[in-house]
């Protein structure tokens, strides 16, 4: 990519500002749309800050500018080239054409990639709602073994609440990632997941006692 320097680039973002209003483009949201790039992107350009070749093409297409009138714009470099869209223009190779269908190519594998996180993200909810139907008929099983053992309700809630908070736990850091990469905030509300799950554990470990205890009745748990 040649590179110019910031009056080049100055230039070309007021020309380019003062064209894409006059198309009808007014609204910074509607040109990033047409042009298929970031509002933070073209309004950076706009104030004269450098952007990648592929995206002086979709602007230029977008205008319908020939893209000479681009680097026209942007005056003589200022660096060297390392074979970007100037250096194919002035050697005869295919210019704003070939760029156009490298850029439409960047955009369609774009569009596959948010695609595919969207799958993810209805595989894993999909995933999830199997997985809590699993644990609710276990825990009816296991409610069902609980009585014909004789043992207290107490006990099941007990064990169930333990279970719940430990899923929690680690549903928390499926969505969000390993504590290690999470942000100070996630790991504070990490942190409270991790306390519900030790005073689930405790509150268990007194049931258990308590029904191992000789001479005490079930009646006062």
């Amino acid at each position: 990519m040649q590179e110019y320097d910031s009056h080049g680039w100055q230039r070309l973002g007021r020309l380019v500002r003062a064209a894409r209003v006059k198309a009808g483009y007014a609204e910074s949201r509607e040109w990033a749309a047409r042009v298929g790039r970031s509002t933070r992107m073209l309004l950076g350009l706009e104030r004269g800050e450098p952007v990648g070749d592929a995206t002086l093409a979709r602007v230029a297409e977008s205008l319908g500018w020939p893209i000479e009138r681009i680097y026209e714009a942007l005056g003589e470099p200022a660096g060297p080239s390392s074979g970007g869209p100037a250096s194919l223009r002035s050697s005869g190779a295919p210019g704003l054409s070939a760029v156009s269908d490298m850029v439409d190519l960047e955009h369609a594998l774009e569009k596959v990639t948010e695609e595919i996180e969207t799958l993810k993200t209805l595989l894993a909810a999909a995933e999830a709602s199997r997985g809590i139907l699993a644990s609710r008929i276990e825990q009816q099983r296991h409610a069902a073994r609980l009585l014909r053992d004789g043992r207290s309700p107490q006990l099941f809630i007990a064990e169930r609440e333990l279970r719940f908070h430990q899923e929690s736990l680690v549903g928390f850091d499926r969505h969000f990632g390993p504590p290690g990469r999470q942000s100070k905030e996630l790991r504070q509300q990490r942190r409270r997941f991790e306390e519900a799950v030790e005073q689930a554990r405790q509150n268990l470990a007194e049931i258990v006692a308590a029904e191992q205890a000789p001479d005490r009745p079930v009646a006062e748990l």
